[in-house]
Order: structure tokens, then C-alpha cells, then sequence
């Protein structure tokens, strides 16, 4: 029996995301129609492992997963432990926090093209109608205390993560809230538009205690619940 839809996907992003956070490149084909399912190499590596599709397409959902979650297995990665690269860490965060959505029973669409600003819209069903959230997935440590909000506005949260920690907390808050937060970013003397900088982290490395409403999931179910403006 084939596994549920969202089942699968939080399953494969779980293990894309352990591929990426220990300095793995994972690519996926354009079409559905090609031999190899995931292509993976090591960071600086020019040699590919690819990752065999679903020989039969009635069974694409359940082997093709097998086949990566096989793979990843028999690399024994230590999954607590980050790569170096900045870029990786950035990708992990967000594979990490999209699968702690996808388990939550949002809906999540990732954009055809990385413009920087939105790393995947949630979705959901409010009062009878869909509603969408625009998302930032940021990875933040304590080395990192300033957060800088770029064009704060309704309908888009910043989520705050750390890799550096073993359970991946992080932190939903309204773009909004920040900027009530911050103070405007200064840039050669002058206020630089559409910029605030807020300050997350005390000088002990810990989270602000007015961060603490906004730990996990609970302040964003109160926007779905319509209890609050996003």
C-alpha cells in the first residue's frame, strides 16, 4: 500500500534535509519521466550517486523514497552535527522547518524561483476559505544576535531557527511584530528604506524573553484560528 501523500513528503524532506545539513548537494529531475529520481554528491565533489527512480510507476511514491532513505542510511551521518557551509546550513533550515509544517498539517509551496525574499508560502483552510502565509526561514545562532527585516508586511513571518541546537527550535513572528520591535537600519548615516534591525538575542547568547510567545508553532495556529493578524 502506498504511503499517504504527506507522509512520503515529510519523510523525503527529512531526508533531503540530513543529505544538505551534512554538506550534501541533492538534485531532483525537472520532469517524472527520468531514470534517476535524486542526483547526490558531496560539497566539492564532481562524482554524482544517483538515486534510482520507481521501476514501476504504480509503486513511484513508496520505492523511489526507499531507494534515498536507503542511501542516506548507509552514509551513518551523525545527523546532530551541521556542514560548514553557510549555504548549506541556510537550505537545511528550510527543509528542517518546511517538515515541521507538512507534520503540522500546513500545506507549503516552494517558489519556481529563489528570489531571496519568500522561502515557501504556507497554506490553509480559515473560516471556509484558503489562506496563505509569505515565509522568510532564517538559520540564526547566538555569533548572530541582530535580525534585519527587509519590507515588513501584513501576511509574511520571519521563522527563526538554530541548527546549532540537537531538537531545531525556532520562532514564527509576524514581520509586522518585528519592525515594532526594531529600530530603522542606518547606512552611511542614513535610514535605509524598508530596513529595520531588531536585536533577538541577549548578550548571554540566549532568546529575549518577548520572543518567547512566538516558540513553535503556537502564535502562528492563532493566525489560523483567526485569533490574530498575520
Amino acid at each position: 500500500m502506498n504511503r499517504n501523500v504527506r507522509d512520503r513528503a515529510i519523510e523525503e524532506t527529512g531526508m533531503i534535509a540530513v543529505l544538505v545539513k551534512k554538506g550534501y548537494e541533492v538534485y531532483v529531475p525537472a520532469s517524472k519521466d527520468t531514470r534517476f529520481a535524486y542526483l547526490v554528491r558531496k560539497e566539492g565533489k564532481t562524482e554524482f550517486e544517483p538515486i534510482e527512480a520507481a521501476t514501476e510507476a504504480n509503486s513511484v511514491n513508496d520505492e523511489t523514497l526507499e531507494n534515498l532513505t536507503r542511501y542516506v542510511k548507509s552514509l551513518n551521518l551523525d545527523v546532530h552535527g551541521t556542514t560548514f557551509s553557510s549555504t548549506a546550513k541556510s537550505k537545511a533550515a528550510t527543509l528542517i522547518i518546511i517538515r515541521k509544517f507538512l507534520v503540522a498539517g500546513w500545506d507549503a509551496y516552494l517558489p519556481a524561483i529563489d528570489t531571496g525574499g519568500v522561502s515557501c508560502v504556507l497554506g490553509c483552510e480559515t473560516g471556509g476559505h484558503a489562506s496563505f502565509l509569505d515565509v522568510r526561514i532564517r538559520q540564526r545562532d547566538g555569533k548572530h544576535p541582530w535580525i534585519d527585516v527587509v519590507r515588513p508586511r501584513a501576511n509574511y513571518w520571519y521563522v527563526l531557527t538554530s541548527l546549532e541546537q540537537e531538537d531545531n527550535p525556532f520562532w514564527a513572528i509576524p514581520t509586522l511584530d518585528l519592525k515594532a520591535m526594531g529600530i530603522p537600519q542606518i547606512e552611511k548615516g542614513k535610514v535605509k528604506e524598508g530596513v529595520w534591525k531588531v536585536k533577538m538575542m541577549t548578550d548571554d547568547e540566549e532568546i529575549s524573553v518577548e520572543f518567547e510567545k512566538y516558540k513553535g508553532l503556537s502564535y502562528l495556529d492563532k493566525w489560523r484560528r483567526g485569533e490574530i493578524d498575520g
